[in-house]
């Protein structure tokens, strides 16, 4: 019985110690892996997309540069998506063009791999790598 007694007793102070507004316990929680930075994606012979983007909570925005690989031509592009993670979406706007749709995964903190579709892509699969950052094993 008083086993009993002390088990509910240590169960009480728990559930008391530890509210849901208790903003030491929410400061301990994990953040989840943020887009914010520059990252990178080469397709051989086509394209190389360079994205800098910033992120306020679940909200993605930036600018980037889209260089076709035949001919040397450069575009810049506008950023618009969310990071909901690990789910990433990503529209990416170049003046007097429909807008690209990338969606992927955020399975790595210094990986996304998707696919893009609009704009002439149809789930072309496309893995954009964060530059400045080491993954490790």
């Amino acid at each position: 019985m008083k086993r009993s007694i002390k088990i509910i007793a240590l169960f009480i102070l728990l559930l008391l110690g530890c509210s849901k507004d208790d903003p030491i316990s929410a400061s301990m929680l994990p953040l989840p892996p943020s887009t914010e930075g520059e990252w990178v994606a080469i397709v051989p012979g086509a394209m190389k997309m360079t994205l800098q983007i910033t992120q306020e909570r679940a909200t993605i925005t930036g600018t980037g540069t889209i260089v076709n690989l035949s001919n040397g031509v450069s575009s810049n592009c506008n950023l618009q998506g969310t990071n909901t993670y690990p789910d990433v979406s990503i529209s990416i706007g170049i003046k007097g063009y429909a807008p690209m749709e990338m969606t992927g995964k955020l399975l790595k903190t210094t990986e996304i791999d998707g696919v893009l579709n609009k704009s002439g892509f149809s789930n072309f699969p496309i893995t954009f790598i964060k530059q400045g950052s080491y993954s490790t094993p």
